[in-house]
């Protein structure tokens, strides 16, 4: 097996009980000892790989999701806040409808994206667009007008999702995972909380800033997205020189 993808973010993720999860396991393990290397999408995928699989450093290659999209800084906002993602629980859309009906402004946010809790979900607000599933050009359509990003997963890679919003120029506010952490710096490029009552504070604080405060946020957002890419680009053409 020349080429195989492990997804480490899985790590920590509740896994099935009793039979299943030793199969899970067991199979886990096996082929991490009969692959030649390892895809990593981003550094923390390469840190749990090393340290939880005890995989050698020389084994892992580092290969960045990025997306190349043309992007314009300067299209009226529309909507404060998007969401993107499955309409499952596990990403912890409850918890940030919650609080926005709380501070009263369901009507500002967006939810991009399908899943099983999507018909209940909708019932429950509303007052709140939801999408269901679009194309990838609606997805960027709805990223050009909107001022936010939104994410309370509790695992994460190197998201799609938040890489397209960095690049449009959509400030994140997202929760303290791996993943999220190798792309945003805090009051940098974008916010990171680490409970509800933080995303409550960070949520409101944005209503708060003034233009020159939020351009500064969405323009380093924008460039950490498109450096991110540069250094995508690079990788790829190194490691398919590597492996040929």
């Amino acid at each position: 097996m020349k080429n195989y993808y492990h997804a480490p973010q899985c790590v920590g993720v509740k896994r099935k009980k009793g039979f299943y999860k030793f199969i899970e396991i067991f199979f886990e393990k096996l082929l991490s000892q009969k692959v030649d290397y390892y895809l990593a999408c981003g550094p923390s995928e390469c840190l749990i790989l090393n340290q939880k699989y005890n995989v050698p450093i020389e084994k892992i290659v580092l290969c960045p999701n990025f997306k190349n999209i043309n992007r314009d800084l300067s299209t009226k906002k529309i909507y404060e806040f998007v969401y993107i993602g499955r309409m499952v629980k596990e990403k912890g859309i409850y918890k940030i409808l919650d609080i926005f009906k709380i501070l009263n402004i369901l009507d500002k946010i967006v939810m991009i994206g399908d899943g099983k809790e999507l018909v209940k979900i909708r019932k429950k607000y509303p007052e709140v667009n939801f999408t269901g599933r679009i194309s990838s050009k609606e997805v960027l359509g709805y990223l050009a007008v909107s001022r936010f990003y939104v994410s309370n997963s509790i695992i994460e890679g190197l998201p799609f999702a938040l890489i397209e919003a960095m690049q449009m120029g959509v400030v994140p506010i997202i929760s303290n995972v791996e993943g999220h952490k190798d792309l945003v710096i805090n009051n940098y490029n974008g916010f990171i909380y680490d409970n509800q009552l933080d995303l409550i504070n960070y949520v409101f604080k944005t209503q708060l800033l003034n233009n020159k405060e939020y351009d500064r946020l969405s323009m380093s957002a924008s460039v950490t997205a498109e450096n991110l890419a540069k250094i995508a680009k690079e990788d790829i053409k190194i490691n398919f020189k590597k492996y040929e």
